[in-house]
């Protein structure tokens, strides 16, 4: 795991609460949320999605719409 991992854990779980507990400002109170936990399978995917992200601006400059591309995952 990456340093500092159950710090950002144990914050991320402090705001996840706050809206479950309708405690968020301009948020819908959450009627049920899990605590996030690390999962060291799941980190090395992402990691090795985000190592094949292509940061390239694709459109018309005109448009002011900008995209990047990345790969596509089925995850059903």
């Amino acid at each position: 795991p990456p340093q500092n991992y159950e710090r950002y854990l144990e914050d991320h779980n402090k705001y996840r609460r706050l809206v479950l507990d309708g405690k968020v400002r301009e948020q819908p109170q959450a009627t049920f949320m899990y605590k996030m936990k690390w999962n060291a399978a799941l980190a090395l995917l992402a990691q090795r999605s985000a190592e094949e992200c292509n940061f390239e601006i694709t459109g018309h400059p005109t448009t002011n719409v900008n995209k990047a591309a990345s790969p596509e995952h089925n995850y059903e």
